[in-house]
C-alpha cells in the first residue's frame, strides 16, 4: 500500500494542525493561518536526538529479524536485545550510538508492553511450527517470520508500536509545545521543530523521484519509509482510478453518439 506523499514539511503541519485545530480542544482561541514555505534551510537545524533514536529502532528491528533467516533456528541474545533498549554494553554496530545520550526504553509510552512485543519474538523463536494456539515459526518462501499463539508477528508489532508510542509521541509533544512559546522565542521554537522533524526520518533533500536503495545511509526510515510506501500505492491508485474515470467519460461519449 502506497500513498501519494506529501512533502515532509507539509505532512509536518499537518501534523501541528490535527494536534491544534480541533473544535473542541482550542479553547476559543483562534489558530492563525499557516502557509507551508516551498523551501527550507537546514543550514543550522539540528535534529541529533530524534536522528540517534530513530536508527536505535532501526538497529534493533534488524536484529529481531535475523530469527526469520532461513528455516533453522537462529538463537537471539536476550541480554544483547536488553542492552539496545538500554544502551548499555555497546550493543550498537553504529558506534556513535553507543555513546549517544539517549535510549529507547526512557523515551517511550507504556515501555513495558512494547518491550514485551520485541521480548516474544525470542520466547517464540523454538524452532516449532506455529499453530493455533502454539507460538513458533510460520515459512515464508526460503525463510521464516516469529508468531505468537494468536498469529501475532512480535517483531513488526514491536516496531508499528515503538513507530506510535515514541516517534509520533515525541513528534506530537514538540509541536504542540511551539504553541507555548512566546512569539519573540524563535530559536526554542525552531529546535523543537527540528527534533519534530528528525522523527519524520526522512533526508532534508528529499525527492519523491528518488529512488532509495536500502544501502543508502540518508534513505527514509521508519515513518519516513512507511509514508513513502503508502504515497507510492496511493499515487497508483489515483492514476487507477484517472483512467478508469476516463474510460467510462469515452464509453459514454461513444454510446451518446
Amino acid at each position: 500500500m502506497k500513498k501519494y506523499f506529501l512533502p515532509s514539511l507539509i505532512v509536518l503541519s499537518a501534523a501541528a494542525l490535527l494536534s491544534s485545530c480541533k473544535k473542541d480542544d482550542t479553547g476559543g482561541v483562534a489558530v492563525k493561518p499557516y502557509t507551508v514555505p516551498t523551501t527550507y534551510s537546514f543550514g543550522n537545524a539540528s535534529y541529533v536526538k530524534s536522528t540517534q533514536l530513530t536508527k536505535m529502532a532501526v538497529e534493533i528491528d534488524a536484529y529481531l529479524k535475523t530469527a526469520n533467516a532461513g528455516t533453522a533456528i537462529v538463537a537471539l541474545d536476550q541480554a544483547k536485545l536488553n542492552n539496545m533498549f538500554a544502551n548499555t554494553g555497546t550493543p550498537f554496530s553504529d558506534g556513535a550510538l553507543n555513546t549517544a545520550a539517549v535510549n529507547i526504553k526512557a523515551s517511550t509510552s507504556d515501555y513495558d508492553l512494547y518491550k514485551s512485543y520485541a521480548d516474544s519474538v525470542l520466547i517464540y523463536n523454538t524452532g516449532t511450527a506455529a499453530a493455533a494456539g502454539t507460538g513458533g515459526f510460520v515459512p515464508r518462501g526460503s525463510n521464516k517470520i516469529i508468531v505468537g499463539p494468536t498469529g501475532i508477528e512480535y517483531g513488526q508489532a514491536f516496531l508499528k508500536s515503538t513507530m506510535g508510542a515514541l516517534f509520533f509521541k515525541e513528534a506530537v509533544n514538540l509541536l504542540n509545545n511551539v504553541k507555548t512559546l512566546t512569539a519573540t522565542d524563535t530559536l526554542t521554537a525552531q529546535a523543537k521543530w527540528d527534533e519534530a522533524f528528525g522523527y519524520l526520518s526522512v533526508p532534508a533533500n528529499y525527492d519523491t523521484a528518488v529512488t532509495y536503495p536500502n544501502t543508502d545511509p540518508n534513505r527514509p526510515l521508519l515513518w519516513g519509509g512507511y509514508l513513502r510506501e503508502r504515497g507510492r500505492e496511493m499515487k497508483r491508485t489515483r492514476d487507477v482510478m484517472k483512467r478508469q474515470s476516463e474510460k467510462i467519460v469515452q464509453s459514454s461519449l461513444h454510446t451518446k453518439s
